[in-house]
């Protein structure tokens, strides 16, 4: 039983990652939208991670994030990883209307207090959304380089799929002037019957010198294919 139910928790917490880092998000905002990032434009990331999974995910230490193209409200952007001793490349298109395929990478320019986050996002019954998610605040950040002015988003998520219990904290900033993530705290636990599991993430940007910290999801980004096989592993387990 408590296989079966183990089995359980890492099949929603992998749907949940997938469906997150996908960025189904739900918002309506009403600011004019614009993409403030051009081609050449790149952001690193190195981390370290810290959680009771003893699995592959734990072993991810570098991300590159390369902006290839910008068409309208549409970025396209390569992300470069190192997972353990497996690099991986993946091309993204990510709309800024909708917050597809591009997670919380990137948001609209110039956005402020209030405004919502990806005005168009599909609903998608029965799983993890943002409805009504707003930018909760536009301040300036102190950051070694200097101030930089940025869009905070805080959030407390609960909810319950597939038998498991989710609890997510996060606090997100992204650069104002360009709407790419500069900085993010981010704990996710989740807990069924007979099973808990927990994972958290800490990046540096190193031209910020910035200490970041995600949650384990948030870098399965880079890896959407080896969810969807991991996803039907466990589901076959349980």
């Amino acid at each position: 039983m408590k296989q079966m139910k183990t089995g359980y928790v890492w099949a929603a917490y992998l749907i949940f990652i997938q469906f997150l880092l996908t960025g189904l998000l739900i918002q309506v905002s009403q600011a004019t939208r614009f993409a403030g990032v051009h081609p050449g434009d790149s952001s690193e990331y190195f981390a370290t991670l810290s959680g009771n999974m003893s699995n592959m995910y734990l072993q991810f230490e570098y991300a590159k994030v390369i902006v290839l193209g910008v068409s309208g409200l549409e970025i396209t952007f390569k992300a470069h990883a190192l997972n353990g001793s497996v690099w991986t490349n993946t091309t993204y298109v990510h709309n800024l209307e909708t917050g597809e395929n591009g997670s919380l990478f990137f948001i609209a320019a110039n956005l402020t207090a209030g405004d919502l986050i990806f005005p168009s996002a599909p609903f998608h019954p029965g799983t993890f959304t943002f409805v009504g998610a707003t930018i909760n605040e536009t301040i300036y950040r102190d950051y070694p380089g200097g101030p930089i002015e940025v869009n905070h988003w805080n959030v407390v998520i609960s909810y319950s799929k597939q038998e498991a219990n989710f609890t997510d904290v996060a606090n997100v900033y992204w650069e104002k002037s360009t709407g790419r993530l500069i900085e993010l705290s981010w704990f996710s636990d989740v807990k069924a019957e007979s099973a808990y599991a927990w994972g958290e993430m800490s990046m540096i940007i190193p031209e910020l010198n910035v200490v970041i910290f995600l949650p384990l999801f948030m870098t399965i980004t880079l890896f959407v294919a080896i969810l969807r096989r991991n996803i039907q592993r466990e589901l076959n387990r349980s």
